[in-house]
């Protein structure tokens, strides 16, 4: 049910379990955190949260970043952060649901300072935590130390960055104004373009009335369909 985008479902599915069914596991309390947060339904997620607790579950990884990304996804990053300090071991699953939940909340430098405090603690960042620390520094329009990570994960984790991270710094750059180095990047990238990085580029070029480039790029938007 959650996978398949039927929310309500599942919640109704899970309540026959706690009455009459099995012993709900990690695994189902982890997809039904999901549901919550995907339908910004924090009492919900409370109540599960509640049961992980009295069912000696809210220590299990998947439990402790499910919860992070639920209350991070409902608003409630405090809540997030609580779940995170609570840890008993962190790891790179909570460690990058935090960084994330950090970012897309604005707090920018909180994400920023626990991915270095992760690198000191030896922890190895993964493609996600790279996603997560470069949308934290582009909302934060840190330009240098987004060029800093996109080439550590190349040249320290010898990792090939996705199209994602690709989008990333596109956008950090746009918000930077380097609109030319945005759309050479969208042009040197080894992926099959996008309307997402171009839309990036078009609004970056009407907010700064680059007119000629913000045409190239409604060219290829168009051109995608």
């Amino acid at each position: 049910y959650s996978q398949a985008g039927f929310g309500e479902e599942g919640f109704k599915y899970f309540s026959w379990m706690r009455q009459a069914g099995p012993k709900p596991t990690d695994f189902a309390l982890a997809s039904l955190l999901s549901v919550s947060g995907n339908m910004a339904a924090l009492e919900q997620g409370r109540q599960v949260h509640v049961l992980a607790i009295y069912l000696g579950l809210e220590q299990r990884p998947t439990i402790r970043s499910a919860l992070i990304n639920m209350y991070s996804k409902c608003g409630s990053i405090m809540e997030a952060s609580k779940v995170f300090e609570e840890t008993d071991r962190a790891d790179i699953v909570s460690l990058t649901a935090m960084i994330n939940g950090y970012a897309e909340h604005g707090k920018c430098k909180e994400a920023i300072d626990l991915f270095e405090k992760s690198l000191k603690l030896g922890f190895r960042p993964d493609d996600v935590t790279f996603i997560s620390v470069l949308t934290a520094c582009s909302h934060s329009g840190q330009l240098d130390l987004g060029f800093h990570y996109f080439n550590m994960m190349q040249d320290k984790y010898s990792m090939r960055p996705a199209k994602e991270h690709y989008g990333c710094m596109v956008d950090l750059l746009c918000r930077a104004g380097r609109l030319s180095e945005a759309e050479k990047m969208i042009n040197e990238m080894p992926y099959k373009k996008d309307d997402v990085v171009w839309t990036t580029l078009l609004r970056a070029c009407t907010a700064k009335r680059d007119i000629e480039r913000g045409g190239r790029a409604a060219e290829r938007i168009l051109e995608l369909g």
